[in-house]
């Protein structure tokens, strides 16, 4: 099978799993269909499912954070001077890993190796909650490749 949204990669017996957001891994195809760490699922944000793979469904993941007082006071001030709030800026990525990572879970739960057409949405739910969702198609290899 060639991947050719992955540069250099030839093997049909490899397939490119994301161990973390440092580090990359190789895994043959035997030890892809034992995958059992949500952080071993690869996210891909491409839209076709690729070959020698079959999509498996929809998976998603959400969270909903709620802010504090000590973040909202200073993100009154900040809207006095202006610029970036970070503290806002943390929640909303600690959110989005949170929903990733759920994702993933999701994905092996369905026997997936990959989630391929990943998207992320946010919305607030109530006053000072958000919710932050994502979802993607999980697939897996082809049965006999």
């Amino acid at each position: 099978m060639a991947l050719p949204w992955v540069p250099g990669w030839k093997s049909s017996a490899s397939l490119l799993i994301q161990a973390s957001k440092d580090s990359v891994l190789t895994k043959t195809d035997s030890e892809v269909a034992m995958v059992s760490d949500p952080k071993n699922i690869a996210l891909i944000s491409i839209e076709a499912v690729p070959d020698g793979m079959r999509p498996l469904g929809l998976v998603r993941g959400s969270t909903a954070r709620s802010r504090n007082i000590a973040r909202d006071i200073t993100a009154g001030l900040k809207n006095l001077v202006g610029g970036e709030v970070t503290s806002y800026t943390k929640l909303m990525a600690d959110a989005r890993e949170e929903a990733i990572y759920r994702m993933q879970e999701d994905a092996i739960r369905m026997g997936a190796t990959m989630v391929v057409g990943v998207r992320f949405a946010s919305s607030m739910v109530s006053q000072g909650v958000s919710e932050m969702v994502a979802w993607g198609t999980a697939v897996g290899p082809i049965d006999g490749q």
